[in-house]
């Protein structure tokens, strides 16, 4: 039997897929909340985003809720790219990885260091760090994504100034900021230092495009 899928049943579905058990502070390993992946794509679904661009790329695809996220959307192929290679083979023990594994596509890697050329029929969406504990590593994200992609949708922590920088720099490098969406999103208690369980904060999902 076929299921139809709607944005709910996308949410739910990508909840089964594991949080880092001891993420890297260092590297900002947070997951993006399941319900702000489902609302994304399936809005790029709904500007027919996934006949458009045949492949998604994903930097810092942590367990993989993007990259299988879209494919369960239509996205073609995936690319899930993760410096840490302990969260790639977590995607890859889950089921729905094993469902899809023909269509996305784990490396191991460095965004600094991206061995792809720009892909004209493809996009990025990705949660970068935000650069709290490594100043600038958003700006590195969104730099290599500029080398392998013309249309790019990224997460970063809302604040008018920083977003306002983030535009700037794009637009040096010939991409112009189309859409902003501000989201509350929840980083629930995963270090030992966190003394909320549940911690909300605001961020925007920015889209550019060459």
């Amino acid at each position: 039997m076929v299921i139809a899928l709607d944005k709910k049943k996308i949410e739910i579905i990508l909840e089964e897929i594991p949080e880092p058990v001891f993420p890297n502070e260092k590297l900002e390993q947070y997951p993006t909340p399941s319900w702000i992946v489902a609302e994304i794509l399936w809005n790029l679904k709904l500007k027919e985003y996934t006949i458009k661009y045949k492949i998604l790329f994903d930097l810092g695809s942590g367990t993989g809720r993007i990259c299988i996220g879209g494919i369960m959307v239509g996205f073609k192929e995936c690319i899930a790219i993760d410096i840490d290679e302990n969260l790639l083979k977590e995607m890859e023990k889950t089921r729905l990885y094993k469902k899809y594994s023909e269509r996305i596509n784990p490396v191991r890697g460095d965004v600094s260091y991206i061995p792809f050329r720009r892909l004209e029929k493809s996009i990025v969406l990705m949660n970068p760090p935000f650069g709290i504990k490594r100043k600038g590593m958003d700006t590195v994200f969104l730099d290599t994504a500029t080398k392998i992609s013309n249309r790019i949708i990224s997460v970063h922590l809302y604040n008018e100034k920083s977003i306002l920088y983030l535009k700037r720099k794009m637009e040096e490098k010939g991409f112009r900021l189309l859409k902003i969406n501000k989201y509350n999103m929840e980083l629930k208690q995963r270090l030992p230092h966190h003394r909320s369980r549940i911690k909300r904060i605001r961020v925007a999902i920015l889209e550019f495009s060459r």
